[in-house]
């Protein structure tokens, strides 16, 4: 009985002891230790922090392939270099808690690695926690990799100028992924948040909105209007010939639009609670004013937000669909939405009132639209019986790139399971993107074979990063990439990459991807086309190219 009385008081202490402990850890006496904490570092190795959020498994999965598509073009795009090595190993932990990581080296480097590591954002662990935390380890990382939006670019810019306030000293470089935005809110330029620092991989709103344009200026089929009968256009043609009185030549050449020059009008809708919005409602007034100076720009104004399902506008959306439809939509219109998906297609889809108002449209878009939204998975999110206008939209790479693993069919042989890379309907534009960042920083990181420790040294070696597009006589996109002339024997007249600031520049890769619709008489037919084009640099000015495999014809409903 004593016994089992000191067993029971050993075992209320042990309780005790826990209780007090758990106490004492919750007011954080003792830290936190589920705190997310950075991997360490040793001293050969440099570091790549891909910072992003906990939700960005996709990206990461891109970020996978693009580094397998570099080490397998390696050898092709860099004979004279030492082959590089990948290990995958940890780069899909079990735990979700876990740094995922890629290992990267080359042959002649011995012991030193390359690790590129994801540091997940999440509601306990910020960008700026994960950036002090880096900073605090004895070995800071050689660059961070982020930026997806302009709003998280803007803080992660942030956090690494407070912790690294002189640009002229060591510390991270800051590799912009997809942020587009020129300005902060403060209207102050992005690029300068973390200055002589940072390097944006993908194109500013201003020259998306440039490209769209000039594309636009270029391709005058963009409508699809119905043609006038040969027949009845020839009659007329023949009575205006024998006709003496203007007056009725003014009149029958009205009456066709097949015979009209046409007159240009751009509408635009934006909603103010997505900065994005307003920025290229802004750019596309300037930019369409500039070309079309005897056109009409109408803006509609801005919705203040929305919040709505898949195929209902919120009351406000709604009210400005009704305020578009109050006058006919004129041939030759554009319609200005920049926005994302969902909203653009709760919009267009209570839009249409004939097929003949769609006809008259050409919806405009920046990069907010994606090509998976159109091809990929167009049965739900952009069914062109629902959607039946002509969209012209922008891509920071080419999202068809066969060599990266695009097809446009969906039926056909299964690839094996150990081809790489693998036949997907899924754009590619991302992964090219990426690949772009992972080939800069590999160039820039290593010289003569051997991991640079360096960051100022990296750095200029960056800036030098350049453009390799063949002639159009031969152009080949696979063979469109970046590329150094630290590292390649190039031409003189290469293009470089960066400006002085860091920003790309023009004429390094811009695409446009274009859907048109199929009617027949006023119906709309279940196929459209989509086209892919390239901007080529040509001694005679920039030339858009038509990217093969499209045009291809698209068919939608099958399994209905």
């Amino acid at each position: 009985m004593r016994l089992f009385r000191y067993a029971l008081i050993a075992v209320l202490f042990v309780i005790l002891g826990v209780a007090v402990y758990q106490t004492l850890l919750w007011f954080g006496v003792w830290g936190n230790p589920n705190e997310a904490q950075v991997k360490s570092l040793e001293d050969e190795d440099q570091e790549i922090a891909f910072i992003e959020p906990a939700t960005s498994t996709d990206d990461w999965s891109r970020l996978v392939t693009a580094v397998k598509l570099v080490q397998q073009d390696w050898p092709r795009i860099n004979p004279s270099l030492p082959r590089l090595k990948i290990s995958l190993d940890d780069a899909f932990p079990s735990l979700t808690a876990a740094v995922p990581e890629i290992v990267l080296s080359l042959s002649t480097s011995g012991h030193q690695r390359l690790r590129l590591r994801w540091y997940k954002i999440s509601g306990e662990h910020d960008a700026a926690s994960w950036i002090r935390k880096l900073n605090a380890r004895a070995h800071p990382p050689l660059a961070i990799v982020g930026g997806a939006t302009s709003d998280r670019a803007l803080r992660v810019a942030r956090a690494l100028q407070a912790t690294y306030p002189d640009p002229d000293q060591p510390a991270p470089m800051f590799l912009i992924t997809t942020a587009t935005a020129e300005k902060t809110a403060e209207e102050t330029p992005l690029i300068e948040e973390y200055p002589k620092r940072s390097f944006r991989f993908s194109f500013t709103n201003q020259r998306m909105v440039e490209a769209i344009l000039k594309f636009v200026q270029q391709t005058p089929n963009l409508w699809v209007h119905k043609t006038a009968d040969p027949q009845t256009l020839a009659g007329a043609v023949a009575s205006m010939i024998g006709a003496a009185d203007p007056l009725h030549e003014l009149a029958v050449f009205g009456s066709f639009l097949d015979l009209r020059p046409p007159s240009y009008t751009m509408h635009a809708v934006y909603w103010e609670d997505e900065r994005y919005s307003k920025d290229l409602t802004d750019l596309f007034r300037k930019e369409f004013e500039k070309r079309y100076p005897a056109g009409r720009f109408n803006d509609q104004g801005g919705i203040a937000y929305g919040v709505g399902d898949f195929s209902s506008p919120a009351p406000l959306e709604q009210s400005a669909v009704g305020t578009f439809l109050a006058e006919p939509i004129a041939p030759h219109s554009f319609l200005v939405l920049p926005t994302q998906t969902v909203r653009m297609r709760r919009f267009l889809i209570n839009l249409r009132q004939s097929p003949l108002d769609a006809r008259n449209l050409v919806v405009l878009n920046g990069d907010a639209i994606s090509f998976h939204s159109v091809f990929r998975d167009r049965d739900v999110v952009w069914n062109i019986v629902d959607l039946p206008y002509s969209l012209v939209f922008f891509a920071h790479r080419n999202p068809i790139e066969r060599a990266a693993g695009f097809t446009d069919s969906k039926k056909g042989r299964q690839d094996a399971a150990d081809v790489f890379p693998q036949r997907t309907t899924t754009g590619t534009h991302d992964i090219l993107l990426y690949r772009d960042v992972l080939e800069a920083i590999l160039y820039a990181a290593y010289d003569q074979g051997r991991l640079l420790g360096d960051s100022l040294e990296v750095r200029k070696r960056l800036q030098a990063t350049a453009w390799y597009q063949p002639p159009i006589e031969t152009a080949k996109e696979d063979f469109a990439r970046v590329c150094n002339p630290r590292v390649h024997t190039l031409d003189p007249k290469v293009r470089t990459f960066f400006s002085k600031k860091g920003d790309r520049k023009r004429d390094t890769g811009e695409h446009i991807v274009w859907v048109k619709p199929s009617f027949t008489e006023d119906r709309v037919d279940r196929t459209s086309t989509i086209s892919v084009w390239s901007m080529i640099p040509n001694t005679k000015g920039d030339v858009w190219q038509v990217v093969k495999p499209s045009p291809f014809p698209v068919d939608y409903n099958l399994s209905r």
